[in-house]
């Protein structure tokens, strides 16, 4: 049946103006009229010219945007953080990152995706190309006119999609650019000129948890039992400490190594130092490793005597259980090495998908959704590895003295509803509030120390922590009273004061 040339362009243009909206929603941005006008004029400006090869970079746009949007509905419009997230990331991490966005926005972007392939190849015929053509003209001019005021200032450009969406990009992938640039640029010779060192232990360990909030562990309040080792273990524990960061690209990083503003010297990092200190040093990892200069993480894991990753290359690599670095730290503790030793373990922790990162604990708690249960569970998972970990270093009957903290935390997405997950955001002061606590071989009282903390300064803290006085390295310490002051996080681009962030309670 053919459809009467009037009903036709009726709906050409309400198809138009329904893919506006969703291109829009798609990028995470607010669906303002301004906005819908501005790409619906753009829209029928470019299928009216005429020119076919227009039409494919129409469609290529509109499945750009259907591609982006099951996670720009749940994260927003594209940044640094974003970014880095999709780049980072194993095969495996992509799956779990893609498994985590809701079901229905994979439905509603191949709908967006056919539809747009009917829009501009079925009902974008010839015929009244030229009528289109002006009226989209005039749709845009009169949608930028609408918006004048907001052309004059940079905070106003942000509100307009076609404005904004090129320069978040950009700026985004210059800022991940600069990133690899940084530790691309680190020379290989040493960087750390040693002045003293005094170990009181024979073995020192960082574990590096992963995307675990304070606020979910009974340790630090919480009202469900998720941490049994760590309520009762002696050492000292910090309740006030700050992830320098809210992404494990950024935050590790800056955690691990020196930085100043934007930068991180990549060769100044903890395991460097404790290296030329005379250690041997154990980087054991159960994140992805993608080459040498893919990761800061990999980066940093170069600089040590062993490294161990569960995940090698870009291969699809299973979910592997964080107690497989049980094996490496156990043999490094037996390696014959009469000095100190430093061993890092970077564990998957509570990293989405968090039913990946359990083993029946999630049966253990209530919550509105299975993923919350999930992630209650994560956290007692990873504090039954951590008493694991601190009865091998028992074991192994030299003096010991261990730290857990947490790279980054992350907010609540449909808090209390049968949804409800945590997903990364950089607006939260969740974001950035994680647990750090030690504990020592000697350690007789479990005392909780009040004090608001920097991740920051971990190096500084880390060095006297392990005995070690390097030139340039001014001293820290990590149980003085002394709360920091003003403390600053960085969200890709800029930093910012984590007071003035908002709340997202447990």
């Amino acid at each position: 049946m053919q459809i009467p040339r009037l009903a036709r362009s009726a709906l050409y243009y309400a198809a138009a103006l329904v893919l506006s909206y969703l291109f829009i929603r798609a990028f995470g941005y607010h669906a303002k009229a301004n906005n819908v006008l501005n790409i619906f004029g753009l829209l029928l400006v470019l299928l009216g010219s005429g020119i076919g090869a227009l039409w494919v970079v129409v469609y290529a746009i509109l499945l750009a945007a259907a591609l982006y949007m099951p996670f720009g509905m749940v994260y927003g419009k594209p940044d640094f953080l974003i970014i880095a997230s999709l780049l980072q990331s194993n095969r495996s991490e992509s799956i779990e990152f893609v498994g985590q966005m809701p079901v229905a926005n994979f439905l509603l972007a191949l709908l967006f995706a056919g539809a747009a392939w009917v829009f501009v190849f079925r009902l974008n015929r010839a015929g009244w190309q030229k009528k289109r053509l002006l009226t989209g003209v005039a749709i845009v001019v009169l949608s930028l006119a609408a918006c004048a005021k907001s052309l004059g200032s940079a905070e106003g450009q942000k509100e307009i999609l076609a404005l904004d969406l090129p320069r978040c990009v950009a700026q985004a992938m210059q800022q991940y650019h600069k990133e690899e640039l940084g530790f691309r640029a680190v020379q290989a010779a040493n960087q750390w000129q040693v002045r003293h060192v005094d170990s009181k232990y024979r073995n020192y360990v960082i574990v590096v948890g992963e995307s675990a909030r304070r606020d979910h562990m009974s340790l630090y309040g919480y009202p469900q039992k998720t941490t049994p080792f760590a309520d009762q273990a002696n050492g000292v524990f910090i309740d006030g400490y700050v992830s320098p960061a809210s992404i494990t690209f950024v935050s590790v990083p800056r955690t691990l190594a020196e930085a100043s503003d934007a930068e991180v010297a990549y060769g100044r990092n903890v395991v460097a130092l404790a290296r030329q200190a005379g250690f041997r040093t154990y980087w054991l990892s159960n994140q992805g490793y993608v080459g040498e200069y893919d990761s800061p993480s990999s980066r940093l894991a170069a600089s040590a005597d062993v490294v161990h990753f569960t995940k090698l290359g870009s291969s699809l690599s299973t979910n592997i259980d964080d107690r497989v670095l049980l094996a490496p730290l156990t043999a490094g503790l037996r390696d014959g090495h009469t000095g100190p030793r430093l061993f890092v373990l970077h564990l998957m922790g509570s990293h989405p998908a968090f039913c990946d990162r359990v083993q029946g604990e999630d049966k253990d708690y209530t919550a509105s959704s299975a993923a919350m249960r999930c992630y209650l569970g994560s956290i007692r998972h990873t504090d039954g590895l951590l008493a694991d970990i601190h009865q091998a270093l028992r074991a192994a009957g030299q003096p010991f003295s261990m730290i857990y903290l947490s790279d980054h935390g992350l907010r609540h997405k449909d808090k209390g509803t049968a949804d409800a997950s945590l997903v990364h955001d950089d607006r939260y002061k969740q974001n950035y509030a994680v647990p750090f606590f030690i504990l020592s071989s000697d350690a007789t009282a479990h005392t909780m120390l009040h004090k608001d903390m920097s991740g920051v300064n971990f190096v500084r803290g880390a060095a006297q922590w392990m005995g070690i006085q390097a030139e340039g390295l001014p001293r820290y310490e990590f149980l003085s009273p002394t709360p920091d002051e003003q403390i600053q996080v960085f969200n890709g681009s800029s930093h910012r004061p984590q007071a003035g962030l908002q709340d997202d309670p447990a």
